[in-house]
């Protein structure tokens, strides 16, 4: 199966080796489609984004339109516990947050210092769709690649049909992410206790800021 398209942030295409020069060991895997689903969420793009601590995440159906209301989950190992969702939405790992789609078919998690890493090393966290609709793809080794733009990779899904012709993607972003980005896409429901961390994230990353102004004056 072919993997996922992939753009940089001036909108060319890249392949797979680059991403392994880029960003270091994310790993896309297929999901299986067990007998009678007639569905999938399959990744079809990644894109490279520059200097926001928002990942965001978009969900297509076969035509290439959003999907609105769609569980989309981002873990991370010492994440909160995940619902078990029955079958066949997907549950790849046991902790992280989740939310849904809005009515442009994307979301946006929140990223805080915990999420930077250098090469050679790699991200923690993983993104998939955990939906009633079929099971999903899951990306790993996602993060944000620090430097004084931090680079991080959005996902879009696409729902296809289990044995079919693919469709055709998406068109290719034609410029780099645009910067009204993170305005088009929601905060992601949190679970219990996980506000008070994200909160503390917030302040931390917000002091961090602040001194590195302090030093450069």
């Amino acid at each position: 199966m072919d993997l996922a398209e992939i753009y940089d942030l001036r909108g060319n295409q890249q392949d797979w080796d680059w991403i392994g020069a880029a960003f270091g060991g994310v790993q896309l895997e297929r999901a299986a489609a067990p007998g009678g689903v007639g569905r999938i969420f399959r990744v079809v793009r990644l894109q490279v984004v520059e200097g926001t601590a928002i990942q965001g995440v978009w969900v297509l159906d076969q035509e290439g339109n959003p999907l609105e209301g769609v569980r989309v989950v981002r873990a991370w190992p010492d994440g909160p516990s995940l619902p078990g969702w029955a079958p066949p939405a997907s549950r790849w790992h046991e902790c992280g947050v989740y939310g849904v789609t809005n009515s442009s078919g994307g979301i946006g998690f929140g990223m805080g210092h915990g999420d930077t890493y250098a090469l050679p090393g790699t991200g923690t966290s993983a993104i998939w769709v955990a939906d009633d609709a079929g099971p999903s793809d899951v990306i790993d080794g996602l993060g944000m690649l620090e430097g004084e733009r931090p680079l991080h990779l959005d996902v879009t899904f696409q729902l296809q049909d289990v044995g079919g012709e693919p469709p055709s993607p998406p068109p290719p972003p034609t410029a780099p992410a645009p910067s009204s980005l993170p305005d088009q896409l929601p905060e992601p429901e949190l679970q219990a206790g996980e506000q008070d961390w994200a909160e503390v994230s917030a302040k931390l990353d917000r002091i961090l800021e602040l001194l590195q102004r302090k030093a450069e004056e």
